[in-house]
């Protein structure tokens, strides 16, 4: 699909961006994201394609009350309410969400579900990421829910069989990164590996 920018066709200092057969203008400086919705409405985009999502969730790790359990801390995750595990020793806890997390996102892809949107991270909670190979695999299965791609077509795609592109989509089984690439690829999906400071 053609697209153009005019700076000279707008108001005062805006300018007037074209796709397709549809146009919006365009103001000069920095963007709010209301104005920008509404711009993606009037162009006819889904926001959704300019958004990244980041596999990596808050947590809060709160000190058991029990006494029978002194130094054990509870773990929630404000975006996914099902998700609850506990840890002896905080080391413990923050590796028992990492866990926890993953199995918490394999059943909203057993179940075919939408999967949640991290929040920011609040002061006082703790980041938890998951692998990077089931984050590539979670981005396979999001896109296709989100561009209506079935296993099947998938499967066509890539030149293999259905049953093969459902254990590809299972977060925590192991598959060649190789593959899951193959699959973003053909989903028009890329994935960004970040180093976040510890």
């Amino acid at each position: 699909m053609e697209f153009y920018f005019d700076p000279d066709k707008g108001k005062g200092s805006h300018g007037t961006a074209f796709i397709g057969d549809r146009r919006t203008q365009v103001r000069h400086g920095e963007i709010a994201t209301g104005t920008l919705m509404s711009m993606f409405r009037e162009l006819g985009i889904d926001r959704r394609d300019f958004c990244t999502m980041k596999y990596a969730y808050p947590c809060i790790l709160e000190p058991e009350e029990d006494e029978a359990y002194q130094g054990w801390f509870n773990v929630s995750f404000p975006d996914i309410p099902s998700a609850l595990t506990c840890g002896r020793d905080w080391k413990t806890a923050v590796e028992m969400a990492e866990d926890c997390l993953l199995a918490s996102l394999c059943v909203c892809v057993e179940r075919n579900e939408e999967l949640p949107t991290p929040s920011p991270t609040a002061p006082g909670q703790e980041l938890v990421t998951v692998p990077p190979l089931a984050a590539a695999k979670l981005a396979v299965y999001s896109t296709m829910r989100r561009k209506e791609i079935s296993n099947m077509e998938l499967a066509e795609r890539l030149g293999i069989n259905e049953s093969a592109v459902r254990k590809l989509l299972i977060p925590d089984r192991y598959s060649h990164m190789k593959q899951v690439a193959k699959a973003l690829d053909a989903v028009g999906c890329h994935l960004v590996v970040e180093d976040l400071a510890a």
